[in-house]
């Protein structure tokens, strides 16, 4: 593992998963897990990232109806969290250049939901 040695000796950081992996199995220790890449923030990125959020943290709740075609529709509660002025104003709070225009409500939520699930 002389090219290791090379790496640190030029000031070179090593972000490859395979080689930080290759690198821990060789000395016997566990590879560090990397921080997943940030995104450059866009109203697209946002929403986005929203919706995950809101889909991981059960902010959603998901009833099936039997209706009379023996067909079942899904029905997204509201998406309370989104009204909060308590959360939006945490969201104002991170980047100086959003406006509360730039910050979907519950419908808009629902919508992008409801795509990202047909993708």
């Amino acid at each position: 593992m002389d090219w290791v040695a090379e790496c640190q000796k030029l000031n070179l950081t090593i972000k490859a998963k395979d080689a930080l992996e290759a690198i821990a199995a060789f000395q016997g220790t566990q590879a560090e897990p990397q921080d997943p890449q940030r995104l450059q923030f866009t109203l697209e990125h946002f929403v986005n990232a929203l919706a995950e959020f809101i889909v991981a943290t059960d902010q959603v709740y998901f009833h099936f109806l039997f209706y009379f075609s023996l067909t079942y529709y899904v029905c997204l509660q509201p998406l309370s969290i989104m009204e909060s002025k308590e959360f939006r104003k945490l969201l104002l709070l991170l980047r100086g250049s959003l406006q509360e225009k730039d910050i979907p409500h519950r419908t808009t939520m629902r919508t992008c939901i409801l795509e990202l699930q047909k993708e």
